[in-house]
């Protein structure tokens, strides 16, 4: 019955996935090609203007904090978002975002491969913005660079990251007359040449001749074995690359700031101001020209400013009308990812659904809650079917404490666990048995003499929701008992498997719908050490992170 409910909703939401000219009709498209052509006759003969260099300003701005199988970031989404506002002001028209989730590898070349090189003409200008992991692999003496997407792989970067050669091929296809790559990302291999301008900035007719000729130009945070520096809810380079087109990078003073200005303002600027840690690269791809960012007159905003009372309330409505076009996609793409999340969870489910013999199988334990340390020891030992103090067991550490990330590498290299980075090969030796005690599932592990929830939290919580959780866990007294936490990172860890067990890295006794967990313990900025059962790896918390609760308990 339930599996037939999923297939109901399924069609529902077949029937709500329209396209947006079937809700809309082609009037809206056609009177947002009106706008952009009245729009296009009002630039002003005797004022620098956008406009006149190119005919329509595009932006794709990626951002992921929340990586499936590599560590977590805190400031990539932040970044991401911050550039996005700033380029909204500077007028550019389409921008496209895909933050966290929406970032993998097949949206990515979907978006650069295919929708780009259908829509933009060769008077376009197109930005690309990444904030993300980054990555050199050494191969035959050469390297080779990469940019990270969501679900990219720990090792097999060129079937799952996004490779130069790629970046290339995009570029080829994009038919703009300007692309600029802006990576907040280290990584090597990118072939970029930085002779020196052709043309001098004091020329007659500079500015026409370096916006009139094909550029492909590419700036990043910095090279191999450098490290992205973060601080103050941004990374470094993408707050010198802000107050690079804010003005700062404008070495000549004459209100255009070119690509390859920021390039020479950005790299000793993030130098020096990482101690060397950082120095950002930049140069052409190919082509002789300069992208460029308008800077606004004095007294103006950034975007071109228009008196006329018509144009302003065309240009509104153009603004509402792609407003309506941006909400439409984004329910339309909701919606196709909650198709994808049920058909998952009905393979979940037919999955782990134990067979008619097998109904059986599954212990069923009713007892009190226990009242004191006697009680409690009698009744494990019977809801556990032989005497705890005959197991050898590895004792694991349940109190919280407040770790770096050498320390937790080191805790799971030594206890063997295993992790997608930094123990791929670890496998903890689990025994496992799944109980049904006062109406709760549980899952004890004799090898460590926890004892699991089953399931856990049905939704993804804060941690201070993880809190309550717990509390109203022994509140009930699930399974009969009142002592449930937060595990510990250690104890995490030690679920994990060395192989994707159908969709997890966990063992399919416990419940496969929870893809990542929160732990007790903390690093020194107080944030809370997640574990990912979907990537099999330990990683970090973000400032807008919800994870699910699998509580447990030791004797």
């Amino acid at each position: 019955m339930k599996k037939m409910n999923y297939i109901i909703i399924l069609v529902i939401i077949s029937f709500l996935v329209l396209p947006f000219e079937r809700l809309y009709g082609e009037d809206a498209e056609t009177e947002i090609k009106q706008l952009n052509e009245v729009e296009d006759l009002a630039v002003s003969a005797d004022s620098i203007n956008i406009a006149m260099f190119y005919n329509k300003s595009w932006a794709v701005v990626i951002g992921i904090n929340k990586y499936e199988k590599w560590p977590g970031l805190e400031y990539a989404v932040n970044d991401a978002k911050s550039v996005e506002s700033h380029l909204a002001d500077f007028g550019f028209d389409e921008i496209i975002t895909l933050m966290d989730s929406e970032a993998t590898k097949n949206n990515i070349t979907q978006v650069l491969g295919d929708k780009l090189p259908r829509q933009v003409h060769k008077e376009d200008r197109v930005l690309i913005f990444f904030a993300g992991h980054g990555q050199t692999e050494e191969i035959g003496g050469h390297q080779y660079g990469y940019i990270i997407p969501v679900d990219g792989e720990m090792q097999n970067y060129y079937s799952s990251a996004i490779s130069m050669a790629q970046v290339r091929e995009f570029s080829k296809r994009i038919q703009a007359k300007h692309i600029y790559y802006v990576i907040d990302a280290c990584y090597s291999g990118l072939g970029l040449t930085r002779s020196g301008p052709r043309y001098s900035a004091s020329m007659e007719g500079y500015l026409k001749k370096v916006t009139s000729l094909p550029a492909i130009q590419m700036l990043t945070a910095g090279g191999k074995g450098e490290q992205v520096l973060e601080a103050d809810g941004h990374g470094m380079f993408t707050e010198y690359f802000l107050r690079g087109i804010e003005g700062h990078a404008d070495a000549d003073d004459d209100g255009v700031v070119t690509a390859s200005e920021l390039g020479a303002y950005l790299r000793p600027s993030v130098s020096k101001a990482s101690e060397q840690k950082q120095t950002p690269n930049y140069g052409s791809l190919e082509g002789e020209g300069d992208f460029v960012f308008m800077l606004p007159a004095k007294g103006t905003q950034r975007a071109d400013v228009m008196p006329d009372p018509e144009l302003r309330r065309m240009q509104k409505e153009k603004k509402s009308l792609r407003e309506r076009e941006k909400a439409l996609r984004s329910w339309e793409e909701m919606l196709r990812r909650q198709e994808n999340e049920l058909k998952k969870q009905i393979e979940i489910e037919d999955h782990t659904r134990p067979r008619e013999d097998e109904a059986g199988a599954e212990k069923d334990v009713t007892r009190k809650p226990y009242t004191g340390t006697e009680d409690k020891r009698a009744m494990e030992a019977e809801v556990l079917g032989h005497p705890l103090d005959n197991i050898e067991i590895v004792q694991l550490r349940n109190r919280s404490l407040t770790l770096s990330k050498s320390e937790i590498r080191k805790m799971i290299e030594e206890r063997g666990f295993r992790d997608s980075e930094w123990n791929p090969d670890g496998d903890f030796p689990n025994q496992y048995e799944k109980l049904l005690t006062r109406g709760g599932k549980v899952v004890i592990d004799y090898a460590t003499g926890l004892m699991w929830q089953q399931s856990g939290s049905s939704n993804e919580l804060s941690y201070r929701e993880a809190e309550d959780y717990v509390d109203r866990l022994n509140r009930g007294s699930y399974a009969g008992f009142s002592d449930w936490r937060l595990p510990t990172v250690e104890e995490l860890a030690s679920l994990l498997e060395p192989r994707k067990e159908g969709v997890r890295y966990i063992d399919p006794l416990f419940d496969l719908r929870q893809q990542w967990f929160w732990s007790n313990d903390k690093r020194s900025s107080g944030k809370a050490w997640p574990v990912s059962v979907r990537a099999g790896i330990v990683t970090l918390e973000t400032d807008d992170s919800k994870y699910y609760v699998r509580s447990v308990r030791t004797r």
